[in-house]
């Protein structure tokens, strides 16, 4: 069974890390988040072997029909990351990319498009005002024309063009772009590896949460366990430890050496200070 201390220091550790800004990667933060991922191997490892434990002392002659259904579902759970992958999820990672939305079936994307009122004008094109207030018309109009702001949404010509190149080419075959059909004229090869990777990660997430909906505590154990088999856990949890001590040593001279440098510039205020006196005493002579 986990050690109830060591969930209490997960919860602290997982508060503490939440805390943190995304961007936070001063040496305290960076010290949390080991701290948090050395304590999820403990219990990881700890875990794994309970539900070891556990098969050993019910199993008896041929397994349950629970198990049986953990043990197929665990080399079903194994596929998820196999058959997760860039071209699995081109759809999504096209999504992503172009920041598309499903409008009535259409895809398009979602543009943060500036609008203003116009001030109304004259026959002779002077502006309009009542009380000293400019007169504004009802309707808004875009501060930008479309391709403007498309390019601005885009952050490149470049990648403004290949959008509208897709439209071209989806119009060419008498079709609109949809998710059932955007694939065929999406270029994977043109997108960075890191917005395929976010997608093909948080896919993997996604389908194996879903997953494992349908299967109970002790039978998600039993899957994790299986999924694990051939990783050597304590060896993991020694290379997060050896991280850990090392990263805690660079910590202690960092903290040292900081220490001496606050010590410095309190002694370089303080001649500071004494010059300053010095010369306002001079001064009134």
């Amino acid at each position: 069974m986990t050690d109830p201390k060591l969930k209490d220091q997960l919860l602290e550790l997982q508060n503490q890390v939440g805390a943190l800004e995304p961007i936070d990667n001063s040496q305290e933060a960076i010290l949390l988040r080991r701290q948090l991922k050395k304590v999820e191997a403990q219990i990881l490892a700890s875990e794994t072997t309970e539900t070891q434990e556990l098969e050993e002392v019910e199993v008896t002659g041929e397994a349950s029909k629970e198990v049986k259904k953990a043990l197929k579902g665990a080399e079903e759970f194994k596929a998820i990351p196999e058959n997760t992958t860039a071209e699995s999820e081109k759809t999504n990672i096209a999504l992503k990319e172009f920041n598309l939305k499903n409008i009535g079936g259409v895809l398009q994307p979602d543009l943060d498009r500036e609008q203003y009122f116009p001030i109304k004008k004259d026959a002779q094109g002077n502006e309009l005002s009542w009380q000293g207030k400019p007169l504004r018309e009802g309707r808004a109009k875009f501060k930008n024309d479309y391709d403007t702001d498309l390019k601005l949404a885009f952050g490149s010509e470049e990648k403004a063009n290949r959008w509208k190149g897709m439209l071209e080419a989806a119009k060419t075959d008498g079709v609109t772009l949809n998710e059932d059909n955007i694939d065929a004229y999406f270029d994977l090869t043109k997108v960075s590896e890191e917005t395929k990777n976010e997608v093909v990660s948080d896919a993997k997430r996604k389908k194996s949460e879903v997953f494992l909906r349908d299967y109970g505590p002790k039978q998600r154990n039993i899957i994790k366990r299986e999924t694990l088999q051939g990783r050597d856990l304590k060896s993991e949890e020694k290379d997060l430890t050896n991280q850990y001590d090392d990263f805690t040593k660079d910590y202690d001279v960092f903290s040292e050496t900081k220490g001496i440098l606050d010590s410095d510039i309190k002694n370089y205020n303080k001649e500071r200070e004494t010059l300053e006196n010095k010369i306002k005493n001079f001064s009134k002579k």
